[in-house]
């Protein structure tokens, strides 16, 4: 439980994960607990949950794993048409 809430712990696990299920997990409980505007503090200029979920996004696509996209999509409440025919 302590996991879902504490910050620090979710962002050193977000920054460690190369598994993309794992990226997207984690960035759902962070948009939910600071928002999408939230700044991980990643980068040398600010690096939003927003950010980090377009990024997800774009290498989801790339990839083709369109679950991951669509819940990325859902969490920066975009629309994507093509995604009906994944």
């Amino acid at each position: 439980m302590e996991c879902e809430t504490n910050l620090e712990l979710l962002l050193a696990q977000l920054q460690g994960s190369e598994n993309i299920y794992e990226q997207i997990e984690l960035l759902q409980t962070l948009k939910r607990l600071q928002g999408l505007e939230f700044d991980t503090g990643f980068g040398v200029w600010q690096v939003t949950v927003a950010d980090l979920l377009d990024e997800v996004y774009n290498k989801a696509g790339n990839l083709g794993i369109w679950a991951v996209v669509r819940r990325a999509v859902g969490l920066r409440q975009m629309i994507d048409i093509g995604l009906s025919d994944q």
